[in-house]
């Protein structure tokens, strides 16, 4: 089964297997807003080209970033952007995501140290 858009709130990932068939996904996104009052935001927009996982051939990897639009302005292609907390990349590689992680974890670790370091624990004492 094929997802083609997963939304959260108001956020909106829309996946698709073409150019083609992103660029009908657009238009599909323009037409709803339309019949709802709506507006997209192209500069809150942003679109992350993702290639084959393993590609053994230059020649699979796009030589130019496709261009899209909405409500007629261009979205900006990025190499990753974080969606949800997490950060999505072109080449489906999950070193950025991992290494936000284990920063964030090592932040955290430090205030529990930082906050808790000084206490004495001694078991037979008590409050």
């Amino acid at each position: 089964m094929f997802t083609s858009a997963i939304a959260y709130a108001d956020d909106l990932v829309l996946l698709a297997p073409s150019q083609h068939a992103m660029r009908h996904m657009l238009m599909v996104c323009e037409a709803y807003a339309g019949d709802y009052d709506m507006l997209f935001n192209a500069s809150k927009s942003k679109c992350v080209v993702c290639g084959p996982l393993h590609s053994s051939t230059q020649s699979c990897r796009l030589h130019t970033s496709p261009q899209f639009y909405i409500s007629g302005n261009c979205i900006e292609v990025v190499d990753s952007w974080p969606h949800l907390g997490h950060i999505i990349c072109k080449n489906s590689d999950d070193i950025l995501d991992i290494l936000k992680r284990r920063s964030s974890f090592i932040a955290q670790a430090n205030d529990v140290i930082c906050t808790f370091g000084k206490l004495h624990c001694d078991k037979n004492e008590t409050v």
